[in-house]
């Protein structure tokens, strides 16, 4: 298993370098409005909020593998970990 997660950790990497890459691309060819051929509003969608969503996912899905890879999340400690997150959750809710 160490295997297949350290390959889909490379694979996060390689394409979170290949999405920045992008960006940058687009942003010093053609500015912010770039961005327009491939995203439009929708009437009940809020980009910058979807973008933000979709990146914070992405960046927590990182953490997820090198937290496997690096061995802190095994077998033994996955429950514990699942109710850590759960926990802070609930935490967080009821401020």
């Amino acid at each position: 298993m160490s295997k297949a997660v350290r390959n889909a950790f490379i694979a996060w990497i390689i394409t979170s370098l290949l999405v920045i890459a992008e960006t940058t691309y687009i942003c010093s060819r053609h500015g912010p409005d770039g961005f327009n051929a491939f995203m439009q509003q929708a009437p009940y969608t809020n980009i910058p909020i979807t973008l933000a969503s979709v990146a914070m996912i992405w960046l927590l899905a990182g953490w997820l593998l090198w937290l496997i890879l690096a061995g802190k999340i095994t077998r033994n400690t996955a429950l514990a970990w699942s109710g850590t997150s759960a926990t802070f959750e609930l935490r967080t809710e009821s401020k």
